[in-house]
Order: C-alpha cells, then sequence, then structure tokens
C-alpha cells in the first residue's frame, strides 16, 4: 500500500463512519465529540495528499496541483452546504422534523457526503 495510502484509507474510513453517526447522535455531547473524530480524521486524510501531490507533479506544475487541490476541496464544501437545499427543492425530501430528530435532508446530506468523501479517497488510492 505504500507510506501513504493507509492513512488515506484510515482517515476515510474514520470520517465517514463519523459522519454516518454524527445526524443519529443522541446528545449534543456525542455529536461534539464526533465532530472532534471527524476534523481529526480527515486531518489524517487530508494531510497526506498535501505531501502526495508533491511527490507526484514535476516541481514546475507543483504550484498548480495545489491550487487545483484547493480548488476541489472549495468546492466540495460548496456542493455539500447545499446539499439540503437541493435534497428538498430537487428531490423533495423532507425538511420537517419530529422534536428531538434531525430532518430528513440533514440526515441524507451527511449520508451523501459521507459515501463522496470515502469514495474520492478510495478513488485516489486505487488509482495512484
Amino acid at each position: 500500500m505504500g507510506r501513504r495510502r493507509p492513512y488515506f484509507l484510515t482517515g476515510a474510513i474514520l470520517s465517514s463512519l463519523a459522519l454516518i453517526a454524527m445526524p443519529n447522535s443522541a446528545a449534543l455531547s456525542m455529536a461534539a465529540g464526533l465532530l472532534w473524530i471527524l476534523d481529526a480524521s480527515i486531518n489524517i486524510s487530508m494531510e497526506p495528499f498535501r505531501a502526495l501531490v508533491a511527490d507526484m507533479l514535476p516541481q514546475e506544475q507543483r504550484t498548480r496541483g495545489f491550487a487545483m487541490q484547493s480548488t476541489f476541496i472549495g468546492l466540495g464544501a460548496v456542493v455539500a452546504s447545499a446539499m439540503p437545499y437541493i435534497l428538498t427543492n430537487l428531490f423533495h425530501v423532507s425538511r420537517e422534523h419530529v422534536s428531538g430528530t434531525v430532518p430528513e435532508s440533514i440526515r441524507l446530506s451527511f449520508y451523501i457526503g459521507s459515501a463522496a468523501f470515502f469514495g474520492a479517497v478510495m478513488w485516489t488510492i486505487l488509482r495512484t
């Protein structure tokens, strides 16, 4: 697996599990703990990506590679933040919630984000 892929995979698995568990949290303290785990897990997965860009690109292309990496991270954040709106308005997923629960559009957004993140990391692991 090389020296970077185990970190990619470990971070992706932990991040995806945290994203799946977060909308199902029974208490605010549990959600806060999962947010902490999610942040640490994303760092485990994403920090080696910066080194991978430097390893895979020649010196004259590194700046462009880092810029593309930042662009895709930003686009992912925008799509993720828009996902509840997209699910509610384009796919007519309910945004109503029962007291003490998370709306279905939010819950599905977390699940889709988990799958997208895991899929993107797996694509990298398998294709580089």
